[in-house]
């Protein structure tokens, strides 16, 4: 299986600079990995020699660019990993066996304690967004792309005051900056959840290790530690 790992660096050097890091941690636990990056040809050093394949032709300058580039992935299977994210266990070679063929995608739950907004009027997050392996059929593509173009639309109905649903059950002012909230939109209102199948993680705390309690370890180790850049 052509399977490999992909990172997204766009708008601020920053970024670029700590995906070459990550993919550094990465060769380091599994030399032979397949990782591509998603960056700007401006920022292009010696630095992205550890990646096998770096794009740069289109790349959106968007901070969201990341669903973008998962539609573009060259794998069969890929692990999609933020750029500021440090690997620290050999396990991360095995992650592709969290996919088997009778789902699409493979994401963590999110932890009511842990993140910023869970619950609004109309619903309620399920699926954080951060890491996550999928598979390259065309539905699973698809969604990629629409979770990019809606956000794009999600931005400009914003700026523009002409929010298209409604306020009370979908606050903008709470919802617009979020990607999260753009995935559980084509989820639950756009159909998405009738055409793609998605289940958990088996110990999600592990592979994406942020503002969690100990315990949700499960008395493992630690394979992806996610850190938080600020946009400096």
């Amino acid at each position: 299986m052509n399977n490999g790992y992909i990172y997204v660096a766009t708008v601020k050097k920053c970024f670029y600079e700590s995906a070459c890091y990550s993919a550094l941690t990465l060769r380091d636990y599994y030399p032979d990995a397949n990782i591509t990056l998603f960056t700007h040809e401006k920022w292009v050093d010696k630095n992205s020699d550890v990646f096998d394949n770096v794009v740069t032709k289109d790349v959106p300058e968007d901070i969201r660019a990341k669903m973008w580039a998962m539609a573009r992935t060259p794998y069969n299977k890929t692990f999609y990993l933020d750029a500021d994210t440090e690997i620290r266990s050999s396990e991360i070679s095995k992650v592709f066996d969290q996919l088997d063929e009778n789902y699409d995608l493979v994401m963590g739950q999110v932890r009511e304690y842990a993140h910023a907004i869970v619950k609004f009027p109309g619903g309620r997050f399920k699926w954080h967004c951060g890491v996550c392996v999928y598979n390259n059929k065309s539905v699973t593509l698809e969604l990629m792309q629409d979770w990019y173009d809606f956000w794009v639309l999600q931005q400009e109905h914003y700026k523009n005051n002409t929010w298209d649903l409604d306020d009370t059950l979908y606050p903008r002012t709470k919802l617009w900056h979020w990607d999260t909230w753009t995935f559980w939109r084509l989820l639950n209102l756009e159909g998405y959840k009738e055409k793609i199948k998605i289940k958990s993680f088996d110990n999600f705390a592990k592979w994406n290790w942020h503002n969690y309690v100990p315990e949700e370890l499960k008395g493992e180790d630690v394979v992806v530690y996610h850190h938080t850049i600020y946009k400096t």
